[in-house]
C-alpha cells in the first residue's frame, strides 16, 4: 500500500474504508514502554495514538467484541466522550502517574487491578476491556451502528478473519460494503486481519473463503479490488516486516533492565548492534519472536557473557556471517564488479547520511517504510549480467546489506525469486504475485533470476509492465535486481520502454575461469569435512579444469559454481562406491578423492593433451590419413606465425564424406589455434553444433556463437542448412555474426558437410563467400585401403579386442585386401570411419562369434552355455583371425591363409594387368619420369584429363582405376576416388537445374577423378531435341579448365561419338591431354583376364587346361557366335558372364573343391577352389573346344608331314628361310593368295603358316581368324574389328572369290576396305592376311582391281594348291580313319580300322573319280565324306546281322570291310563279290 504524508491511514486515505494486514501477524513486539504485546495490542496503540483514532475496537469468535482503552470503552458503550476529560496521552487513559524504568509514564497501578494478567513471559501488560459473552449477532449489532452514526474516527479490527466468515450475514455484509458512504458523517473504517499470511497468498487465502454467497460477494466486491489492484494507489494491503532496529533497542533495553536473566550489553553499543540484529532478522526473515528465544537461550547458557559487535553473531545465529564489503571481496572472480562497488560504496560512504528522523526511529511496524531521502529516482536499481553460478544472487544479496548498512534502505533483506515464479496462468493473476513479492521485499532488495523469460509470453508482459509501475509507485522504499544471460537480457531490457530507464546501472559477471574454478572447487573440499584431496588429484586439476571448464565455460546452461557442486557431489558418491568395493568404507573416516572419482563423463578431461605446437603436431602425424588436411594446417600454422595470415582465428569449410575425420580435425585445430595465440580459450575450445538441431529448435544459433566466443563453432553437415527455408534463414542469421568485428576478432567458424552441398551452401549468401575464402575451404577425401585397415586396428584395440597376435595379422591383412576390392565399388554414401565402427568390425566380432559357435556345438544356430563359453581362453574370445571376415565380405578378401604384399594393388601392379593397353600404359609409365630439374617448361592447362573410346568391356574402367592411382600415388591427385556419372546424374528436367545438378557432381569429384560416361548421350539428337545436356557439358569444360590441376575429367565413348562431341564443343580436344583408343580385346587377352580372375577361386580339369587357349581363340574369333549381333559382343564382359555361369553350374552339379599348399617365400597357405569340369561349360560354348592353334616350333615338320601339296611346302619354305635368315622385325608376315579346289588343304596350311609366323617372332601370337567372304559381306561393319581381332594372327578369308560375283553388293566394298587396310602400316606389320579360292575365280578376283592384284605381284605371294592323286587321297583317307574320333564330320567315338579289300577298292573308287577332272569334287573333304558314308554303311549292316537291339563284338564295330562301301560308288569296282545281306 502506498502511504500519504507517512501514514497509511492518512484522513484522504481512510475515505476508502477498508484495510487488510498481513504478514508477521503472530510475531511478538516490544514498544517504548519496553513491553512485550501481540499484534493487537500494537495496531491498537498505533491507530489512537499515532492516528489519533477516537476508538480502536476489536471482533473475533474468542473474545468477540473488546477493545484496549477506556475511550473507546466509553464510545463503544454508548457513553458520551465529551464526558471524558484530560489529555489523552499515548500510554494509557487519563489518569497516568509516576514515571517508567527509562522516564516514561504509566498508568496507575490502581486502574489496574481489573486489567492485569500474568503472560507468558512474567510481565503484567493491559488486558482487554470486552462486552462479555454475547452473540457475535449482537456484536455486529453494536458496532455496524457506531460505524453508520458515529462522528468519532473509530476503527474495528477483524483481528482473525478466518474465524468470523460463518458468522458475516446478509446485514451485516451490507453495512460494510457500505462503509465509504457513512464518511459523510463518520471516519470510521475496518481493518480485516490475516495471520501470517504473505501478499501473494492473501489473494488466494481471501478468494477460496468459505462463507457463504454473502461472503463471497462481499470478497468479490469489496476486498478483492483492494488486494489485487494493478493500480497501486488503490491497494489496501498493509504487510507486516521483520522488526526495525528501533523496536530491537527496546527489546535489548528490556532484557537489559529485568530483574532476572538480564542481558550484559555495552549501552554505547546498544544503537549499532540494534541495526545489525535487524538487519539479520531481515536476512533469516526472522520475527522478534525468533530473536527473543535465540537471545533467551544464549543469556541460559552463557549469563555471564557480554553481547557485542564483535559477537552478535553467536547471539543471532549467523556465525558464518560476513561483512557485505569483505565479502564481497572473497567472491571469487568478478574482478570488474568489485571494483565497480568499492569505487560506488567509496563515494557513499563520503556522503552526508540523512535519514530522515521521522519513520526510520520509529519502532512501530505500522510505520510506511520511507525512501531515505538520500537516493533519488532508481539509482538503486541493478542489472546484472550472467550465466548461473556465477554469483549474481549472493551479489544482490551483498547490496541490499550495503544499502542498508549506508542507510539508503530501511532493512535490506533479500527477496528472491525467478522469473517462472511471477507468473501465473490465470488472468490477471501474474500481477498479484508481483505486487506481492513487492511488498515483501519493502525496505530490502527484491532479486528476479532469467528475468529475460518474463518477454517469453503475455504473462510476462502483464509481470514487466507491474513491476514498472511499483517502481515508479514505491520509488527509493525497494531495491529491484535483475539477472540473466547477457543476451538475454539486453533483448528484455528492449520489451517495455520504461524498464531501462529504471536500471541504470549494469553489472556483467564473466564465467569462472579454470583457475577460478578450481579454486572454488578446492574451497568446497576444504569445507567438507567427509572428503580431501589425494595428492594424485591435485597433481591433475590444473590440467583437469583446464579442458573442463575450456571446452564448457561459455556453454548455455553451464553451471560455474553450481557445476563444481555437482562435480563435488559426483565425486564423493563415486569415491564411496569405491571404497566400499576395496572394503575400506567403514574404516575410512575422511575420504581421500582420487582422479578415478570424477565422473565417467569427464574422464576425457585427465587425458594428457599437447602442451606446446609442436607436441600439437606430433599428434596430428599420427592421425591416419588426411594428407592434404595435415598439409593445410601445417601451412596455415606457418603462415600465422610468419604474420602473412591474418591474426584472427578466420572461418573454414571441412567438406567431404561422412567418417573422414572432419571433427576430429576441427578439435586439433583449437589446440593449434589455441597454441598459437590466436584463440582466447586454449584447450577444449570447440564448440560442437549439428545442423539438425539447429533446424528443429534445439538449440540457438546466438547462443552457440556466444558460448564458443574466444574458441571455435564447428557446425556439423551444415549443408543440410541450404536445404530449407528455415536453413537458409539461419544462414543468413549467420551472416552477420560472422561479420561483427567482435566476434570475428576472437571467434572460429568451421562449416562442415558434403562437398557438392557445400557449394550451395555458401552460395546461400554472398557474404559467406568472402567470409569462407578459396583458400580456407579443406577437402577430407575418403580414406584408402591401408588407411582403412590401419583405423579397424585402432577402434578393435579401443574394444578391447587383442591387436598384437599373428592371427590378428593375419585378419588385417585379408581385411585389407576386401578394402582394396570394396572401394572400387564403394558406394555413394560410403561412411569411412564409420563404416568400420558400425558396420565391418562389428560383423567381424559376429563372424567370430559364429565360428567359435560352431567349434563347440558344430552348429552357428546352436545356444551355447555359459560353462562351454568359459571353457575358451580368454585369448581366443578376444581375437579376431582371417577367418572372421564378415559374411557380406568374404567374396572379396581372396583365400584364407594368402600372404598380400604391401604393394597388391599399387599403381603399377594395376598397370601390369592393362592387358592389349600399351598407349595407355606408356602414358602413365611416363609420369614416373621426373625431369623438372632439366626442363623448366610451363605446365600445360589442359591439365590430367583424357578421353578413351573402345567397345564395351575392352578394360576402360579398369584402366581409369591404375591412371588414378597413378595420379594418387605421384601426389598428382589427392584422391584415387572415381565418381562415374552419366546422363541422368547431370541433366535436370527444369530450366536452370542442370548447371547447377552438375556442378554439385563436379565439387564430390575435385581431388579425384570424374568419368562421363557417353557424353555424346547429352548432345541433342536432331533440332527438335531441347535437352539440357549441352548445359552439363558446357558446365564440366569450365571445370576442365579451372580444376585443371586439381580434378580429372575423362571421357568415356565411342570413337564416333567422341567425334560427335568435338564438333559441337571444339575446344574440347584441346583441353584433353590424351585420347585413348581401345580395342577389341584379342583372345590371349581375354585369356588372360580369365586367368588373373580365376587364379585364386577356380581350378581346372586336364583337358580344360589343355584346350583353354583354343577354347579362346574360336570363341572370341567367332565373337561367341552372335553372326549379325557381334556388335554387341562384351569383351571382357563376357568373361565375368562366363565366370559367373562356371560359379553357378558349379554349385548346380555339386561340384567338388580342390586344395593347393601355395607357397610364398617362407611363409604359405592353403589354397581351397572350386574344381571345374567340362560340363560345368555353357552348353552353347563346348564346340569351341577344339584345337586351333599349331605348336609354333613344329609347324614347319607339320607342313612336311602333310600328305602332297608339293608346291606349297615348296613356297613355305621359301617364305620361311626369308624369314629366318633376315633380322626379325624387318620382315612382314606378308600377303597371300591360295587357289585351289575345294578340299586341297589351303584352311589347314593357312593355321600352320600362323604357327610358323609365330616361330620365326614375325607375329607374336599366331592365331588364325578365319571368315569367309560372305561372312565379310554380311557384317560390313565389323570390318574394322575382325582386322583388329586378326591382330599379331592370320586372317583368313576363305572363298575369297565371292567377293567378285555380280550378285554380291557388299563384295566391291569389302575390296576397297581390305585395300584401304593394306596400307596400314601397324596392320601388314602384325597382320597376315589370306585369300583363299577357286582357281578360275580368283584370276577373276584380281582382275577386277589391279590395286589387289598389285599386292600379289611377288614370288610365293600367290601359291597354288594342285587337287590330291588318287594315291595321296588313300593316305589321306588312312589318316583320317586313324584320328576318327577327333573329326566331328565323321561322327564316331573311336578311330577306324580298315580291312586291305576295302582300301584295295577305295583305291579303285578314287582313281576313277580323280581321272574325270571334275574340280568340285572336293578332294580332301570327299575323303571325309567318303568315311562319314561307310560308317554308315557300317552301321546298317550291324543292325541286319546283330539285330537292332544286339550287341556285334568288339571287333566289328570299328572295322570297315568291303561291304562297307557307300552304295553309290558301288558300281565303279568290278570284280568284287558282296555278301548276300548288302
Amino acid at each position: 500500500m502506498i502511504a500519504k504524508n507517512n501514514s497509511y491511514f492518512d484522513e484522504e486515505l481512510r475515505v476508502n474504508g477498508h484495510y487488510i494486514i498481513t504478514g508477521y501477524t503472530n510475531d511478538q513486539f516490544c514498544n517504548n514502554m519496553l513491553q512485550l504485546t501481540d499484534v493487537k495490542y500494537e495496531l491498537h496503540h498505533y491507530l489512537r495514538y499515532n492516528q489519533k483514532f477516537d476508538a480502536v475496537f476489536f471482533l473475533d469468535g474468542v473474545n468477540m467484541l473488546y477493545c484496549y482503552d477506556q475511550n473507546s470503552w466509553n464510545i463503544l458503550r454508548g457513553t458520551d466522550v465529551n464526558n471524558v476529560t484530560g489529555e489523552v496521552h499515548r500510554y494509557g487513559f487519563e489518569s497516568i502517574v509516576a514515571m517508567g524504568p527509562l522516564g516514561h509514564r504509566r498508568r496507575n497501578r490502581s486502574m489496574l487491578q481489573h486489567m492485569s494478567a500474568k503472560t507468558d513471559m512474567g510481565y503484567d501488560i493491559t488486558s482487554p476491556f470486552h462486552m462479555g459473552r454475547q452473540s457475535i449477532r449482537v456484536s455486529w449489532e453494536q458496532v455496524t451502528s457506531i460505524l453508520r452514526r458515529s462522528e468519532n474516527a473509530c476503527a474495528l479490527v477483524l483481528s482473525n478473519v478466518d474465524s468470523l466468515i460463518d458468522s458475516f450475514d446478509n446485514q451485516a455484509m451490507s453495512i460494510l460494503e457500505e462503509l465509504q458512504s457513512f464518511h459523510s458523517t463518520g471516519r470510521g473504517v475496518v481493518i480485516y486481519m490475516f495471520r501470517e499470511t504473505s501478499v501473494a497468498s492473501l489473494f488466494e487465502s481471501v478468494n477460496s473463503s468459505s462463507g457463504g454467497i454473502y461472503w463471497s460477494r462481499f470478497v468479490r466486491n469489496i476486498l478483492i479490488p483492494r488486494i489485487d489492484s494493478k493500480i497501486p494507489e488503490n491497494n489496501r494491503v498493509i504487510s507486516v516486516r521483520t522488526p526495525n532496529s528501533n523496536e530491537i533497542l527496546n527489546l535489548l533495553n528490556m532484557m537489559r533492565l529485568r530483574e532476572e536473566g538480564k542481558l550484559i550489553v555495552d549501552i554505547g553499543d546498544m544503537k549499532e548492534i540494534s541495526e545489525i540484529l535487524a538487519s539479520s532478522c531481515a536476512r533469516q526473515k526472522w520475527g522478534l519472536q525468533n530473536l527473543y528465544t535465540r537471545l533467551e537461550r544464549c543469556i541460559s547458557e552463557q549469563p555471564k557473557r557480554q553481547l557485542s559487535k564483535d559477537n552478535w553473531r553467536d547471539f543471532s545465529g549467523e556465525t558464518n556471517y560476513v561483512d557485505p564489503i569483505e565479502r564481497l571481496e572473497q567472491l571469487v572472480g568478478m574482478d570488474e564488479v568489485k571494483k565497480d562497488i568499492r569505487e560506488w560504496y567509496s563515494q557513499q560512504k563520503l556522503k552526508p547520511q540523512k535519514k530522515e528522523a521521522g519513520n526510520l526511529k520509529n519502532y512501530s511496524r505500522f510505520v510506511p517504510l520511507a525512501g531515505s531521502g538520500v537516493v533519488k529516482g532508481h539509482s538503486l536499481n541493478r542489472l546484472i549480467k550472467g550465466n548461473p553460478g556465477t554469483g549474481k544472487t549472493t551479489l544482490a544479496r551483498l547490496m541490499g546489506e550495503l544499502y542498508y548498512e549506508l542507510g539508503l534502505l530501511s532493512q535490506g533483506q533479500l527477496v528472491e525469486c525467478s522469473a517462472s515464479d511471477l507468473v501465473t496462468e490465470n488472468v490477471g493473476g501474474t500481477s498479484g504475485v508481483v505486487r506481492s513479492k513487492v511488498q515483501e521485499a519493502m525496505g530490502g532488495v527484491l532479486f528476479i533470476d532469467e528475468a529475460y523469460a518474463l518477454a517469453d509470453n503475455s504473462h510476462g508482459h502483464e509481470a514487466i509492465t507491474q513491476l514498472v509501475n511499483d517502481l515508479s509507485a514505491y520509488e527509493g522504499q525497494f531495491a529491484v535486481v535483475l539477472a540473466g544471460y547477457p543476451k538475454d537480457m539486453e533483448r528484455f531490457m528492449q520489451e517495455n520502454d520504461g524498464l531501462a530507464r529504471r536500471f541504470p546501472v549494469e553489472y556483467n559477471i564473466p564465467n569462472y575461469t579454470s583457475t577460478q574454478m578450481k579454486e572454488i572447487f578446492v574451497e568446497m573440499v576444504e569445507n567438507d569435512p567427509e572428503v580431501r584431496l589425494s595428492d594424485e588429484l591435485e597433481n591433475v586439476l590444473d590440467n583437469f579444469f583446464e579442458v573442463w571448464v575450456g571446452g564448457n565455460g561459455k556453454a548455455r546452461g553451464w553451471g560455474n559454481a553450481g557445476e563444481a557442486k555437482t562435480l563435488l557431489t559426483a565425486m564423493k558418491n563415486r569415491c564411496s562406491a569405491r571404497l566400499f568395493v576395496e572394503n575400506e568404507f567403514s574404516s575410512v573416516e575422511v575420504k581421500d578423492l582420487k582422479p578415478i572419482d570424477i565422473p565417467e563423463n569427464l574422464q576425457h578431461c585427465l587425458a594428457p593433451r599437447s602442451q606446446n605446437l609442436s607436441m600439437a603436431f606430433e599428434e596430428i602425424d599420427k592421425m591416419i590419413g588426411l594428407k592434404n588436411v595435415k598439409k593445410f594446417l601445417r601451412e596455415l600454422s606457418r603462415n600465422i606465425l610468419w604474420g602473412v595470415e591474418d591474426k584472427a582465428p578466420g572461418n573454414y569449410i571441412f567438406s567431404g564424406a561422412p567418417g573422414t575425420g572432419k571433427t576430429t580435425v576441427a578439435r586439433k585445430m583449437g589446440e593449434i589455434l589455441g597454441h598459437l595465440g590466436v584463440l582466447e580459450r586454449k584447450v577444449n575450445n570447440v564448440v560442437e553444433c549439428k545442423a539438425a538441431d539447429l533446424l528443429n529448435g534445439r538449440v540457438i544459433l546466438s547462443d552457440k556463437v556466444e558460448e564458443a566466443r574466444g574458441g571455435i563453432l564447428f557446425i556439423d553437415e551444415a549443408h543440410q542448412l541450404e536445404q530449407s527455408d528455415r536453413g537458409r534463414s539461419i544462414i543468413t542469421e549467420l551472416v552477420p555474426l560472422i561479420e561483427d568485428p567482435q566476434i570475428h576478432a576472437d571467434t572460429c567458424f568451421i562449416c562442415a558437410g558434403y562437398s557438392a552441398e557445400m557449394r550451395r551452401f555458401l552460395d546461400v549468401d554472398p557474404g559467406l563467400l568472402r567470409r569462407f575464402p578459396i583458400n580456407h575451404r579443406i577437402r577430407f577425401e575418403d580414406y584408402t585401403a591401408d588407411e582403412l585397415t590401419q583405423i579397424l586396428k585402432m577402434m578393435a584395440s579401443e574394444r578391447g579386442e587383442i591387436t598384437n597376435s599373428p592371427e590378428f595379422e593375419g585378419y588385417l591383412r585379408r581385411s585389407k585386401a576386401t578394402f582394396e576390392k570394396y572401394l572400387e565399388h564403394k558406394p555413394s554414401n560410403f561412411g569411412n570411419g564409420g563404416f568400420i565402427r558400425d558396420v565391418y568390425l562389428p560383423e567381424s566380432i559376429s563372424a567370430r562369434t559364429e565360428r567359435l559357435n560352431v567349434s563347440v556345438l558344430g552348429d552357428p544356430e546352436g545356444i551355447i552355455s555359459k560353462e562351454q563359453v568359459e571353457e575358451i581362453s580368454m585369448s581366443e574370445r578376444r581375437t579376431l583371425t582371417e577367418e572372421d571376415i564378415p559374411k557380406s565380405f568374404r567374396h572379396l578378401a581372396g583365400p584364407v591363409g594368402r600372404v598380400y604384399k604391401d604393394n597388391e594393388r599399387a599403381a603399377k601392379v594395376l598397370l601390369s594387368e592393362l592387358y592389349g593397353k600399351s598407349d595407355i600404359v606408356a602414358y602413365a609409365e611416363s609420369l614416373y619420369t621426373n625431369d623438372d630439374e632439366l626442363f623448366f617448361e610451363e605446365v600445360p592447362s589442359v591439365g590430367l584429363h583424357y578421353a578413351i573410346s573402345g567397345a564395351v568391356g575392352t578394360g576402360k574402367h579398369t584402366a581409369i582405376r591404375a591412371i588414378a592411382s597413378v595420379y594418387k600415388e605421384l601426389g598428382v591427385l589427392e584422391s584415387d576416388n572415381i565418381m562415374f556419372v552419366g546422363k541422368a546424374d547431370l541433366e535436370a528436367g527444369f530450366v536452370g537445374q542442370t548447371s547447377i545438378k552438375t556442378q554439385d557432381v563436379i565439387e564430390q569429384a575435385i581431388g579425384g577423378t570424374l568419368v562421363v560416361n557417353s557424353p555424346s548421350s547429352l548432345l541433342p539428337k536432331n533440332a527438335m531435341d531441347n535437352t539440357f545436356g549441352p548445359q552439363a557439358l558446357g558446365v564440366i569444360l569450365g571445370a576442365m579448365s579451372s580444376h585443371f590441376d586439381d580434378l580429372c575429367v575423362v571421357f568415356i565413348d565411342t570413337t564416333d561419338g567422341m567425334e560427335d562431341v568435338f564438333k559441337v564443343f571444339p575446344s574440347a580436344r584441346s583441353q584433353l591431354n590424351r585420347q585413348f583408343v581401345f580395342d577389341d580385346l584379342s583372345p590371349d587377352d581375354m585369356l588372360k583376364i580369365f586367368e588373373l580372375k580365376t587364379e585364386d577361386n577356380m581350378d581346372f580339369e586336364d583337358d580344360i587346361k589343355t584346350f583353354l587357349p583354343d577354347f579362346f581363340l574360336n570363341w572370341v574369333s567367332e565373337r561367341g557366335g552372335l553372326g549379325e549381333n557381334s556388335g554387341s559382343w562384351g569383351n571382357g564382359r563376357e568373361v565375368d558372364q562366363l565366370i559367373n555361369e562356371l560359379r553357378q553350374n558349379w554349385k548346380r552339379h555339386d561340384g567338388n573343391t580342390t586344395s593347393t599348399q601355395i607357397s610364398d617365400g617362407e611363409a604359405g597357405y592353403q589354397l581351397t577352389r572350386r574344381f571345374i569340369t567340362m560340363d560345368m561349360f555353357p552348353n552353347s560354348l563346348l564346340k569351341y573346344f577344339s584345337s586351333s592353334r599349331v605348336d609354333s616350333e613344329g609347324a614347319l615338320e607339320k607342313l612336311e608331314s602333310l600328305t602332297g601339296l608339293d608346291g606349297v611346302k615348296k613356297s613355305i619354305r621359301a617364305i620361311e628361310r626369308r624369314l629366318r635368315r633376315i633380322h626379325a622385325g624387318t620382315v612382314n608376315p606378308g600377303l597371300y593368295c591360295y587357289i585351289g579346289n575345294p578340299g586341297v588343304g589351303k584352311t589347314t596350311v593357312a593355321k600352320l603358316m600362323g604357327g610358323i609366323l609365330k616361330a620365326r617372332h614375325t607375329l607374336t601370337q599366331g592365331h588364325v581368324i578365319i571368315r569367309t567372304a560372305r561372312q565379310m559381306c554380311d557384317n560390313i561393319d565389323d570390318f574394322d574389328n575382325i582386322i583388329k581381332l586378326a591382330k599379331n594372327g592370320v586372317l583368313f578369308i576363305d572363298e575369297a572369290h565371292q567377293l567378285a560375283e555380280p550378285t554380291n553388293v557388299y563384295g566391291r566394298s569389302v575390296i576397297k576396305r581390305l585395300l584401304t587396310v593394306l596400307e596400314d602400316e601397324d596392320v601388314i606389320k602384325n597382320t597376315c592376311i589370306i585369300l583363299a579360292g577357286y582357281p578360275r575365280e580368283m584370276k577373276e578376283l584380281l582382275a577386277t582391281d589391279s590395286g589387289l592384284s598389285s599386292r600379289f605381284g611377288t614370288a610365293n605371294s600367290i601359291i597354288e594348291f594342285k587337287d590330291y592323286t588318287y594315291q595321296e587321297l588313300v593316305e589321306i583317307l588312312k589318316l583320317m580313319a586313324a584320328n576318327a574320333m577327333n573329326i566331328v564330320q565323321i561322327g564316331t567315338p573311336f578311330p577306324l580300322r580298315l580291312c586291305d579289300e576295302y582300301v584295295n577298292c577305295v583305291s579303285d573308287i578314287f582313281r576313277n573319280v580323280t581321272s574325270k577332272g571334275n574340280p568340285n569334287f572336293g578332294n580332301a573333304r570327299f575323303v571325309r565324306n567318303f568315311l562319314h558314308d561307310s560308317v554308315d554303311e557300317l552301321l546298317e549292316r550291324i543292325d541286319v546281322e546283330y539285330g537292332v537291339d544286339g550287341e556285334p563284338p568288339e571287333d566289328v564295330s570299328d572295322l570297315l570291310t568291303i561291304n562297307d562301301i557307300p552304295k553309290q560308288y558301288r558300281s565303279m569296282v568290278h570284280k568284287i563279290n558282296y555278301s548276300e545281306n548288302v
